[in-house]
């Protein structure tokens, strides 16, 4: 899962981008994840669809997405 890698690295990276990755909001989109560790995450586990809709809908800009083939 990539936010299982991600959180990890970038939390203990001192790279210049940690500090944005580490700061910005983040939703993971998951079924089975139990807690999101990793600051300013959450979880969505509703539809993908109408999770994505409803973060649309929110002010704050951009949303950027990453994840696997599956997500996409």
């Amino acid at each position: 899962m990539s936010y299982e890698e991600m959180g990890p690295y970038w939390q203990k990276s001192e790279d210049a981008y940690a500090a944005p990755m580490n700061d910005i909001p983040k939703v993971v989109f998951s079924k089975t994840l139990k807690e999101a560790t990793w600051p300013e995450s959450s979880i969505a586990k509703g539809d993908l669809h109408e999770e994505i809709a409803k973060l649309k809908k929110q002010a704050g800009g951009e949303i950027i997405a990453w994840g696997g083939a599956g997500f996409a």
